[in-house]
């Protein structure tokens, strides 16, 4: 008997930056045979393509990385229908936000793990005092551990996996 795939829903805001690559990068190498990853995602970014050129599975949301509240809205829905129609035992959401929306989504169709990664929203130097200011709070409120102390995947997926390594796809010689 072959034990059912773990499905994942990774929601982010767009494919754009460093958060993007690493939604694509972990579509693209996460061992299938254990994992039914799909991607959420608003739309607009040349990653966009990369996605869809691979086939990876995906699903384009309304929102956009502007404040747009229409936008958001409509993604909002899209993300509820797709929670609707496709039961997921893990969503991932990044970027605030997919966090902002996500993680409340995520409870109320009693996703049994929801993880939200923090990507620069106040963990770069750079950030205001008032943000930086946000993530000891956002830890000790919601009992995560931020993206600095330890990597978005091994913290995804420490439950499924070995502790010494991820179940990637092997890299064709």
């Amino acid at each position: 008997m072959t034990a059912r795939r773990i499905r994942i829903l990774l929601v982010t805001t767009s494919m754009a930056g460093g958060a993007g690559l690493y939604a694509y990068q972990l579509a693209r190498d996460l061992d299938r045979t254990r994992f039914d990853l799909r991607l959420a995602f608003g739309p607009g970014y040349p990653l966009d393509r990369a996605v869809a050129g691979e086939n990876l599975p995906h699903h384009i949301l309304g929102w956009s990385r502007n404040l747009n509240p229409i936008r958001t809205v409509a993604g909002t829905v899209d993300l509820v229908q797709l929670l609707r129609r496709e039961p997921v035992d893990i969503l991932h959401a990044q970027c605030s936000l997919a966090g902002a929306i996500g993680r409340p989504l995520g409870r109320l169709f009693r996703v049994p793990h929801v993880v939200f990664t923090c990507h620069a929203f106040a963990s770069r130097d750079y950030q205001p005092a008032w943000r930086q200011a946000h993530v000891p709070r956002h830890r000790t409120r919601h009992g995560r551990v931020h993206q600095t102390d330890i990597s978005p995947a091994a913290m995804l997926f420490a439950t499924f996996s070995s502790p010494n390594a991820l179940p990637m796809r092997s890299a064709s010689p």
